[in-house]
């Protein structure tokens, strides 16, 4: 499997998605800064201005095989811009589940980000042998939980106003449902696997 990281066709062909490296915590660090404070609530469930020094260093330092973590990077900046992190961690008691969240900047949402991020951990994920992934949504996220109920959550409960939903690991595109929603994921998942593998 690559895991240096591949080039996602834009305009300017300006996006690189690679895996998160300890040297990435300034990047890290600056992005959530550029995160809007409802963003912040809806993804953390918290409006702090900054991460913590524990938050950047487990999100900087990821092992690679329980605890995931890929970033996009706007390349047309100088030093790099982190536009996007997505990560996985591994639950210990089940380890074919893990605990799976996508972040795209504000001003970079609606761009596709968020398809090329899922398809690089579903990837991923499956080929370590994690078959679903678990997701700690909050009511009011409408966006997030109108594309986990387009993929079929298999476990859904509540738990102090917050939706934790499981949905399938996919390891390709073919494994995908077949619903025309799914298209346009599907045609992204398509593209990454071929830059994968």
């Amino acid at each position: 499997m690559n895991t240096t990281g591949f080039r996602y066709p834009s305009t300017q062909d300006k996006f690189l998605v690679r895996p998160i490296v300890p040297e990435d915590r300034a990047i890290l660090d600056a992005a959530f800064k550029e995160l809007s404070p409802q963003s912040k609530y809806l993804r953390f469930f918290q409006s702090s201005a900054r991460l913590s020094e524990y938050q950047l260093s487990y999100l900087s330092r990821p092992d690679g095989v329980d605890h995931v973590a890929w970033g996009i990077l706007d390349t047309s900046f100088e030093p790099h811009h982190g536009i996007c992190a997505a990560r996985f961690s591994r639950m210990k008691d089940n380890p074919e589940v893990a605990e799976a969240a996508i972040t795209v900047v504000d001003s970079y949402q609606g761009q596709g980000l968020s398809k090329v991020a899922f398809a690089v951990l579903n990837i991923v994920a499956s080929e370590l042998g994690i078959k679903r992934f678990r997701h700690h949504v909050l009511h009011q996220n409408s966006v997030a939980n109108k594309s986990l109920a387009k993929l079929g959550v298999l476990n859904s409960h509540v738990e102090t106003g917050i939706y934790i939903k499981e949905t399938i690991v996919y390891g390709s595109a073919s494994e995908m449902p077949n619903d025309p929603q799914l298209d346009g994921l599907r045609e992204v998942m398509k593209f990454v696997e071929g830059q994968l593998k």
